[in-house]
């Protein structure tokens, strides 16, 4: 175990050493485009926020009613705990607003119109590609909580 230690002191001194380690910053949000941090009032770029939803009523009404029905926490992979009826029901309805927006894309003479639906597109295949991967990634990561277990057990 000291050889461990010893390796993560040395990678963390050689980060330190070359001003790349990093650190957390308190930061309170304020709303979804400005965060207090050091005393000083900062746009953040670097923050999912930028429609600034998170405060809005009806966002937070909604997430009230779903930890008051569902409960709060991840869960697991579905393959794991099996398939939740609100992802199918996402995934329904995700298909349904891809399949609009291509039919109005269709329509739509403005380039810009066009780029929107391009990258709305772009979104979803990004999107279903994360789930692809979240389902194939969930066994490896039960055999390595497996392996990490019997370690822990040996000790």
């Amino acid at each position: 175990m000291r050889s461990l230690d010893n390796f993560a002191t040395g990678k963390l001194a050689a980060l330190e050493a070359t001003r790349l380690r990093r650190t957390l910053a308190e930061t309170t949000r304020t709303d979804g485009l400005w965060v207090e941090r050091n005393g000083r009032r900062l746009l953040s770029f670097s923050c999912n926020d930028y429609l600034n939803l998170t405060h809005h009523p009806a966002v937070k009404a909604a997430a009230i009613a779903a930890v008051e029905t569902y409960g709060a926490g991840a869960g697991a992979s579905r393959l794991v705990t099996g398939n939740h009826p609100l992802l199918t029901e996402l995934e329904e309805r995700l298909t349904s607003l891809r399949a609009q927006l291509h039919g109005l894309g269709a329509t739509w003479r403005d380039q810009e119109h066009k780029k929107f639906v391009e990258d709305f597109e772009e979104h979803m295949k990004v999107i279903g590609r994360y789930v692809e991967v979240t389902n194939e990634h969930a066994p490896f990561l039960l055999r390595k909580a497996d392996r990490i277990e019997e370690y822990l057990q040996q000790r």
